[in-house]
């Protein structure tokens, strides 16, 4: 029997052209982003939609949000699996909102075999429901669409051997001087809910979402470059002594081989849900309802 020959992973392509369906979104656009197979869940969405599902899920984005665009600040790859950081905007009515986001996809050549947004909910919702916009700092720089990467093996070598690895082994068991021994002296972190908080604060911070000491993240991707690193974790603890379990993205700019600044991004709502399950099932795209 031939074997099947495997198609090369493009990267750079997928960015491309993700880039192209952010500066001018269409239907066509984001539907040819996908394989045929593809899929694709956005935060309220109870499971990920699929074949015709994500051709009415984006006609209806855009019929709601005529003004819709997405613009990658920042992006990583490794093997399958690509992460694009961007900004993300839109109006509802009179009420516009900006938010940022973090998209982790696992690709088949350019094409999403299975794709995951990851942003808090309740911040949007905020904007607009209030009519006021928030202001997103952009700390990092706009992407070239596709800029090929020229990482050196070495410096690459390190980070893997002496950040990622510890740094993922740590949030299994947090403890705050530890996390904290990541960052540089003024290094921190953008958690939902709180803004700019101290790397020795990150710990409580985070834990603050759950029950006391139940909160954990497990690792199930991650991407490295020259000076950010992706992550795709999985958040897992307990509220009000019921388990819940929710996806989460981070990205941190290192300055040498620790963290300058970190962004993580998980949805509050999901967590919220525990206790009140109707939230779980409402996306900001539903705001006109």
């Amino acid at each position: 029997m031939t074997a099947t020959p495997s198609i090369k992973v493009d990267a750079n392509g997928f960015l491309k052209r993700f880039s192209r369906f952010g500066g001018k979104p269409t239907v066509e656009g984001y539907v040819d982003l996908f394989e045929p197979t593809g899929t694709v869940q956005h935060p309220g969405m109870p499971h990920p939609l699929s074949g015709e599902k994500i051709q009415k899920f984006i006609s209806a984005v855009l019929a709601l949000m005529p003004d819709f665009r997405l613009r990658p600040v920042a992006w990583c790859s490794h093997d399958d699996v690509a992460f694009v950081e961007a900004i993300t905007s839109g109006s509802v009515r009179d009420a516009h909102a900006t938010w940022p986001a973090i998209y982790c996809v696992k690709l088949v050549g350019d094409r999403v075999l299975t794709g995951r947004s990851y942003y808090d909910r309740a911040g949007v919702f905020a904007q607009l429901e209030s009519g006021r916009t928030k202001r997103v700092e952009e700390r990092v720089s706009s992407i070239g669409a596709g800029a090929p990467r020229a990482d050196d093996p070495l410096r690459m070598a390190r980070i893997e051997n002496e950040f990622v690895g510890p740094y993922v082994e740590a949030w299994l068991a947090p403890e705050a001087r530890r996390i904290s021994n990541f960052y540089i002296p003024t290094g921190s972190a953008l958690i939902p809910g709180y803004e700019g908080v101290r790397r020795d604060e990150i710990v409580r911070a985070r834990a603050g979402i759950a029950d006391a000491g139940t909160l954990r993240q497990h690792c199930e991707a991650h991407a490295a470059c020259s000076h950010e690193v992706f992550f795709h974790w999985r958040l897992a603890g307990s509220l009000d002594r019921r388990p819940f379990e929710v996806g989460a993205a981070e990205r941190v700019t290192l300055d040498g081989f620790k963290i300058a600044e970190s962004a993580i991004y998980f949805d509050t709502i999901s967590i919220e849900a525990v206790r009140d399950p109707s939230l779980t099932s409402r996306t900001i795209f539903d705001s006109a309802k």
